[in-house]
């Protein structure tokens, strides 16, 4: 029996996921400059040729991994930014989100982790991206810090130093996670990373 459109659909997008997946792994141990299609193609158990079927340059997949990860991120930073409950359920709720992808998904930290360290090997619109997106998460964290610390729930303290604190900290989980050293890769609870800027007060109730 012949496929018909919508199996022949199916199957482009399989492969199309397939690549993706592969791809994942590749960049998040080597990054982009380093990594090549045939890297790529052989991870996925497909021919060389048939990547480019897909994608026109390893560029182009790359920039199709970042928008998939920003699309999510998005949607955690809005909660963060307008979600529901206090200032620091909704801190607590962005940094818990951040540590269980990192556990199930440590090759997408990688990519962006690598982006970061080597800004000149990816493309320019993805840096530009990637600097706005940062930027946007440190203003919400900011914001929300403020508005936790009027409530009592954070430690006094500038907001913005104590914000860039706490994405240094799960930033540096995310970048240790991409090691390639045989050492322990131990993620801690949301509550011990939490304890930076979580009142006495608070803590006390």
């Amino acid at each position: 029996m012949p496929r018909t459109a919508a199996d022949n659909q199916r199957i482009k997008d399989e492969r199309r996921e397939d690549i993706l997946a592969a791809a994942r792994t590749v960049f998040g141990r080597k990054g982009l400059a380093g990594a090549k299609i045939s890297d790529v193609a052989q991870a996925a158990g497909l021919s060389h040729g048939l990547v480019y079927h897909y994608f026109d340059s390893k560029e182009a997949i790359y920039a199709d991994l970042v928008e998939a990860l920003f699309a999510r991120a998005t949607m955690d930073l809005q909660r963060l930014e307008r979600g529901k409950g206090s200032p620091l359920a909704r801190i607590r709720a962005f940094v818990e989100q951040r540590l269980e992808r990192m556990r199930a998904e440590p090759d997408m930290f990688g990519i962006v982790m690598q982006a970061c360290l080597h800004p000149d090997a990816i493309p320019g619109s993805t840096r530009a991206a990637l600097e706005t997106f940062a930027n946007r998460c440190m203003s919400a964290m900011t914001k929300t810090i403020t508005a936790g610390q009027l409530r009592g729930e954070v430690v006094d303290g500038d907001p913005a130093e104590l914000s860039s604190a706490l994405f240094a900290l799960v930033n540096g989980l995310a970048m240790f996670q991409t090691l390639d050293m045989n050492v322990p890769r131990v993620i801690p609870n949301v509550d011990m990373i939490l304890g930076l800027i979580v009142s006495g007060a608070r803590h006390a109730r």
